[in-house]
């Protein structure tokens, strides 16, 4: 397989040549990024497509304005990384070789950590965001600095509560002036935001907290780097810009308005792709590439090749953990009515998916609300029902602890299931890794603790509940 990338050399001569109009070189510069962005994850076997793409034309304009500025931009979500990191590329604030070692060793871990150079916060475990540029902007203020804060927020992130806590800070701190740019794909890890928990008029909302508000679109180039600068030369408190963007924007196989609005997962929000979809899209984008260049009278960027080795079959007998317990759960389901499979943004990975598709009536979707989903369960569990709450182990013992330790000590009949605990989820990045939870679930009352590690004692375990 061959993976089809623009070198920083290319990119350089691009960013450099003064015949090229202003807001002609991003729009060349965007879709550049987009085919390094499906290289980085293509070589790296893993990472969140859809987001970066949707992202990727925010960060972009952010970089533009701050480039000769003293100020700071980020992510809140993490997901975007490796638009993120190909953002960074273009002013040498990332060395451009990281870009081949996406989730390796030594190079970019898959949620963006303070190690990293010119990182400035640990982003992967949403909802932080907003309040970390609260604080930057407080001490601005209070060191009399005139730095330019923003900070990039999903809207399925926006289900995380400290997100409204932050919001409700600002509405009386006119004095300070984060920029909060939402990133509405309208999609969150598994399905449609507004299917789970509508915003209804976000518009209303941020108004409500006396917080200057905008609507724009997040793919326009000049529409949001005018409105960046526009935030910073009114200093008049926080904005926050409503950014509309489409969740794999610039592939016509992942463009979230491409799918059919009834359907109830959307596949690219993570992974990589098979290699016939891989040639296909990377063909589609520099094709784009080359007609723009031909378009606007500009030298064609030289498109590098990356050539894989070809890796052998072995004939192991690995399987995963996660689908054994999909399919074990939806058996179990099905024959207890009683019954219900409880979300947090997670049923793909965290093994509810088959519930989710086939029971529906089975299956209660939270998104990224781990502590509502907790304490809802509790409600569930009243009525003498069984709730069996799935999430990422790194999440559900931390963010919903005290829930947890109220259902215990109610002494509920529920069943918790942390999904990826431990080192394993390495390539993510330490944001989703868990070496805590023992101890942090051990020590709840009336609890019984059982690590799943094989497809026996899935079996087993699920047999027992039936009894």
């Amino acid at each position: 397989m061959n993976y089809k990338y623009i070198s920083s050399t290319s990119i350089k001569k691009i960013q450099k040549t003064k015949s090229i109009e202003y807001f002609d070189r991003l729009e060349l510069l965007s879709l550049i990024l987009r085919l390094n962005i499906l290289y980085s994850i293509q070589k790296a076997g893993s990472g969140h497509l859809g987001s970066s793409l949707s992202a990727v034309d925010i960060f972009l304009c952010c970089s533009e304005f701050l480039k000769n500025k003293t100020g700071n931009f980020f992510s809140s979500k993490g997901h975007d990384a490796p638009a993120l990191y190909n953002v960074m590329t273009l002013n040498q604030k990332i060395d451009f070789k990281k870009i081949h070692l996406l989730r390796k060793i030594n190079g970019l871990p898959g949620h963006p950590e303070v190690r990293t150079k010119n990182i400035l916060f640990n982003t992967g475990s949403l909802g932080m965001g907003i309040s970390k540029a609260n604080g930057l902007s407080y001490m601005n203020y209070f060191l009399k600095e005139n730095e330019k804060n923003i900070v990039i927020v999903g809207d399925g992130e926006l289900q995380e509560g400290q997100n409204w806590e932050a919001l409700m800070f600002l509405q009386n701190k006119k004095n300070i002036s984060p920029l909060i740019i939402v990133d509405q794909n309208k999609i969150q890890s598994d399905t449609w935001v507004n299917k789970v928990k509508d915003y209804s008029s976000l518009k209303n909302k941020v108004r409500s907290f006396k917080i200057n508000f905008k609507e724009i679109n997040g793919h326009i180039k000049k529409e949001i780097y005018k409105s960046i600068k526009n935030h910073f030369k009114k200093n008049q408190g926080a904005t926050v810009i409503l950014a509309n963007t489409i969740k794999g924007s610039g592939f016509s196989a992942f463009e979230s308005t491409n799918f059919k609005k009834n359907m109830d997962f959307y596949p690219y929000h993570s992974g990589s792709l098979s290699s016939d979809l891989y040639e296909k899209s990377s063909v589609e984008m520099v094709k784009k590439i080359v007609n723009f260049c031909k378009k606007k009278k500009i030298t064609v960027p030289h498109i590098e090749i990356y050539e894989t080795k070809q890796i052998k079959k072995t004939n192991d007998k690995m399987f995963s953990l996660v689908k054994v317990y999909s399919e074990e759960l939806l058996t179990f389901v099905k024959k207890n009515k009683k019954a219900i499979a409880l979300d947090a943004d997670l049923a793909k990975d965290a093994g509810s998916l088959e519930v989710m598709q086939k029971l529906p009536k089975q299956f209660i979707e939270f998104g990224i609300a781990e502590q509502d989903m907790v304490s809802f369960g509790s409600g569930i569990a009243a009525k003498n029902f069984l709730p069996i709450f799935h999430s990422f182990s790194c999440f559900l013992s931390t963010r919903a602890q005290e829930q947890i330790f109220n259902f215990c000590s109610e002494n509920r009949k529920g069943i918790f299931i942390g999904a990826l605990s431990g080192l394993t989820p390495s390539a993510p990045g330490h944001s989703h890794q868990m070496i805590r939870d023992v101890p942090l679930i051990g020590s709840m009352p009336n609890l019984f603790m059982l690590e799943l590690f094989s497809r026996k004692m899935i079996k087993k375990f699920f047999i027992y509940q039936k009894k």
